[in-house]
C-alpha cells in the first residue's frame, strides 16, 4: 500500500479543478495529491490519501465566500462554515470539536482520512500558539498511527500546498518517522520508500494551464544501532526512574495512575536497554537468561503512548505546549530499537532458559550479529567460544561446575570483574557454569550472580 500525505488547502478557488500532468497522463483535480492518488491507482496499486489540516484553515472568510458563490455545500453546511467566523457559540463548538466541522471540507470526499494539527498565528480574530517542535511531533504521531493501522511500503509527501511552516514540519516529521521505521525494522534493512512530491507553482492567472507534478525525489535518513537513552541508575528492572517519572507526571495528575505508568515505562525501557547492551557488548548468554518483552507488547505500548500524547495535544486547539518533544523522540526511537531486537529474538526462538546449548547459541548469534551489522562481534565471539569451551571440552563433566575450574589460573573468587566480563563475551569464569552431555556443551549463569551481572550491563 502507498500512503500519500499533504497539508490541506482552504483558500480562494481551493476547489477549482486544475489540470495536473504526471508522466504522460493528465488529471483534472483541485489538489495535486488527489491527482497523484488517481495516477497510482490507475497502475493497479492500493493507496491511502491523508490530508492534514491546520486548525485555523477553515477560518478563511474568502474561502467561505467562494463556497457560497459556487454552491459547493448545501445551505445547512454552509451556515456551519459561516458560523465559525461570525458566531461566537459556533466558534466555541469548532474549537472543542473541529473534526465535525472539517468533515464539511469537499476534498475529504476523495481522501481516505484527515487529521487536524495546531496552528500558529492570528486568523479571523483568533490567536493560535504552538511551536515548530510540537507541530513536528503532532505529524509524526499521525504517521505512527497510520503505519500501525495499515502498514505501507511507499510514502509520498506532497509539499505543493505552499504553507511554509506546516510543510517544513511535515518534512521534519517524515525524517523522524523514517528514522523510527528504520530502527524498528533494522534487521530487515528498511524497504520503505519515501518520495517528495511537488508541482509547478500554481497562481490564479495560470488556472487554465497544465501543471506538472514531480514525484521522484527520494528522501533518505540514516539509522544506527545505538541506544537513544541511557539509564539513570543500574537497578534492574528500574534503571530509568527519573526519565519515567518525568513522562508519567506529564500524562497523569493522579498519583496512583502516574505510578502505574511510571513503573511500566521504567521496566520496558530497562529491559530494552539491557538486551541492546547484551547485543552491542557481545554477551550472548544473557539473551537466553533473561525475559524480554514481545513485539506485541512493545507495539501495544507504542500505541498507548501515541494515544496519550494525542489526547494531551487535543485538549486545546488554541495552544499547545508539550515541552517534552525531545524526550518523546528519544523514547519512541528506544522503543523502535527494542522492537527490532525482540522481533529477531522471537524469530530465532530465543527466550529465557534454565540452560543453553552452546551450539545453538553459536549458530544463532552468527546470523543475528550479521543482521545488526555487528560483524566484529561474530568473529570475536567465535574466538572466545573456542578458547573457553571447545579447547576444554574434554575436561567438562556431566555436572554443572564453575568455568574457572577448567581454565588456566583458575581459582574461585566471588566478585565479577566487569572488564573481564565484556572482554570474554560474558563468559566470565566466576559467573558461568558449564557441563557436557555427549558432545554438547551446556551453559548457565550462577543464579546468585545475576543481580551483579544486571548492574554490569546497565553500566555499559
Amino acid at each position: 500500500m502507498e500512503l500519500i500525505c499533504q497539508i490541506g488547502r482552504f483558500d480562494f478557488n481551493f476547489n477549482q479543478e486544475i489540470t495536473f500532468q504526471i508522466e504522460d497522463s493528465c488529471y483534472k483535480k483541485p489538489l495535486s495529491s488527489l491527482a497523484l492518488k488517481s495516477h497510482i491507482e490507475n497502475q493497479g496499486k492500493k493507496t491511502h490519501l491523508c490530508l492534514i489540516y491546520p486548525i485555523s484553515l477553515l477560518l478563511n472568510s474568502n474561502a467561505v465566500k467562494y463556497v457560497k458563490e459556487n454552491n459547493i455545500l448545501p445551505q445547512e453546511k454552509l451556515q456551519q462554515l459561516e458560523g465559525i467566523i461570525n458566531d461566537l457559540n459556533q466558534r466555541r463548538n469548532f474549537l472543542s470539536n473541529p473534526y465535525e466541522f472539517y468533515k464539511l471540507h469537499p476534498h475529504n470526499a476523495e481522501a481516505d482520512s484527515f487529521y487536524i494539527i495546531h496552528s500558529l498565528g492570528e486568523y479571523e480574530g483568533l490567536r493560535f500558539e504552538t511551536s515548530f517542535e510540537d507541530l513536528v511531533l503532532e505529524i509524526f504521531l499521525i504517521f505512527l498511527e497510520l503505519y500501525y493501522k495499515d502498514s505501507f511500503d511507499k510514502l509520498h509527501i506532497d509539499i505543493s500546498s505552499g504553507q511554509n511552516i506546516y510543510v517544513s514540519a511535515l518534512i521534519e516529521a517524515v525524517r523522524l518517522f523514517l528514522t523510527f521505521y528504520k530502527l524498528q525494522n533494522f534487521p530487515k534493512k528498511s524497504k520503505l520508500e519515501v518520495k517528495i512530491v511537488s508541482s509547478d507553482p500554481i497562481v490564479r492567472a495560470d488556472s487554465n494551464k497544465t501543471f506538472k507534478i514531480y514525484a521522484n525525489y527520494s528522501f533518505e535518513v540514516k539509522a544506527f544501532f545505538s541506544a537513544p537513552l541511557s539509564p539513570d541508575q543500574n537497578n534492574f528492572p528500574h534503571a530509568f526512574p527519573k526519565f519515567s517519572k518525568k513522562i508519567a507526571e506529564f500524562f497523569y495528575s493522579d498519583i496512583k495512575e502516574s505510578r502505574k505508568f511510571k513503573r511500566h515505562l521504567n521496566e520496558i525501557l530497562t529491559r530494552g536497554y539491557f538486551f541492546f547492551s547484551a547485543l552491542k557488548k557481545n554477551t550472548p548468554l544473557l539473551l537466553y537468561s533473561w525475559k524480554y518483552d514481545s513485539t506485541r507488547e512493545i507495539e501495544s505500548f507504542i500505541l498507548e503512548l501515541v494515544k496519550l500524547i494525542q489526547e494531551r495535544l487535543r485538549k486545546s486547539y488554541e495552544k499547545s505546549s508539550i515541552n517534552l518533544t525531545e524526550d518523546f523522540k528519544r523514547l519512541f526511537f528506544m522503543l523502535a530499537l527494542y522492537y527490532s531486537i525482540s522481533e529477531v529474538l522471537e524469530c530465532k526462538c530465543i527466550d529465557e532458559k534454565e540452560v543453553t546449548a552452546l551450539s545453538e547459541m553459536e549458530a544463532n548469534l552468527a546470523s543475528i550479529y550479521k543482521l545488526f551489522e555487528l560483524y566484529e562481534n561474530a568473529n570475536y565471539l567465535s574466538h572466545e567460544i573456542n578458547n573457553n569451551f571447545k579447547k576444554n571440552i574434554s575436561k567438562f563433566t556431566n555436572e554443572f561446575e564453575l568455568l574457572t575450574k577448567f581454565l588456566e589460573g583458575g581459582g574461585r573468587v566471588d566478585n565479577i570483574d566487569p572488564r573481564n566480563f565484556f572482554a570474554h563475551c560474558g563468559f566470565e569464569r566466576n559467573s558461568v557454569e558449564v557441563k557436557k552431555e555427549d558432545e554438547e556443551i551446556w551453559l548457565r549463569y550462577r543464579e546468585e550472580k545475576k543481580k551483579e551481572i544486571e548492574k554490569i550491563l546497565l553500566q555499559a
